[in-house]
């Protein structure tokens, strides 16, 4: 506040040269209110005083608003191929309805949404889903409080985790579960069943996690941020201990011969063999495989002799032939191929 005092003062103080003029850009509601010791109308009378011709700054349309959101987008020189399939995704379509004009309302916010946006995706890439990603980032952006909170127990406020299931065998039923979890995100204190704000904030949370949200869907996509997984690599920039990232899977169905095998049995090592057979079941419904006809008896040959190396071996006998079945008939379930 003192800031804008000795600003005004300073430009009262200059001397009235002919032909200058002094050019100002500020916030009138802002400054009127600094000025005014926070009543807003005695601070604009007084800037009346100093400034003598005022030009607003022209609005900008909510068509505007998007036309300038996707030209920033495009500008991230991001996978062209998977910006294009998003941005036809009807569920893209629901989250621009709710992130315009509630959300964005300026170019201003359209920067800082593209930047935050922009810094995550370049650290955590593939491995959180971009429409969920995007949203996030809103949130960052606008209702940074709420992010707070969550981080401090994200699992309770995500689908089939232990945490969220104690906290709905608590509540009774799934809307009012719904609600206590949206209530403590919006702030309030935990177990708290009061009906939460219904502003584009709340949307923007139901959006991203289902958990909140009465209807509790789940999402088709294993890398929604309404999972674990992909909502930990996103909180803790990087793939939490243990897991396998989306390229290196991708790689693997590239493989064929010794390499194929060699990578398996490490892949099936103590340290990373649940995070793998993990991913590997998300993404195989999505991915193009090129050595479908290798990859299974491989898997089938480690089952059948796992002696042939130490961490393998523990891994078998820990059911890996068991889990391998299960998986492979959850798959078989989802495609005919």
């Amino acid at each position: 506040m003192p800031k804008f005092q000795e600003m005004t003062r300073l430009v009262r103080a200059v001397a009235d040269f002919p032909s200058v003029s002094y050019l100002l850009a500020y916030d009138r509601a802002r400054v009127s209110e600094a000025l005014g010791a926070g009543n807003e109308d005695r601070g604009s009378a007084y800037l009346e005083k100093i400034v003598q011709i005022e030009i607003s700054v022209p609005l900008c349309s909510e068509p505007q608003l998007r036309m300038l959101f996707f030209k920033s987008l495009d500008s991230l020189e991001l996978d062209a191929a998977h910006v294009s399939a998003w941005k036809e995704e009807s569920r893209f379509d629901g989250l621009l309805d709710i992130l315009f004009p509630s959300i964005v309302k300026t170019p201003r916010d359209v920067k800082r949404l593209i930047e935050i946006f922009g810094s995550r995706e370049t650290l955590v890439g593939d491995e959180s889903d971009w429409t969920d990603l995007l949203a996030f980032s809103a949130l960052e952006a606008k209702a940074p409080q709420v992010v707070s909170r969550l981080r401090l127990n994200f699992r309770r406020y995500l689908l089939n985790t232990s945490d969220n299931q104690i906290l709905r065998s608590k509540a009774g039923d799934e809307a009012r579960a719904a609600n206590i979890a949206l209530n403590e995100l919006h702030g309030e204190q935990p177990g708290e069943d009061s009906i939460a704000p219904d502003d584009a904030v709340t949307n923007l949370i139901k959006y991203v996690f289902p958990a909140t949200n009465e209807t509790g869907e789940q999402p088709e996509h294993p890398n929604a941020l309404a999972y674990e997984r992909p909502l930990a690599t996103l909180l803790h920039l990087n793939l939490p201990e243990g897991g396998v990232s989306a390229a290196e899977i991708r790689k693997l169905f590239g493989l064929a011969g010794k390499e194929l095998d060699e990578t398996l049995r490490d892949y099936l090592g103590e340290d990373v063999a649940h995070g793998f057979l993990a991913r590997f079941e998300e993404l195989y419904p999505y991915e193009e495989i090129g050595n479908e006809r290798e990859l299974w008896p491989a898997f089938a040959a480690i089952c059948q002799h796992p002696t042939d190396g130490p961490q393998v071996y523990s891994i078998h006998n820990r059911g890996l032939p068991r889990r391998m079945r299960s998986i492979f008939l959850r798959l078989a379930e989802k495609s005919e191929q």
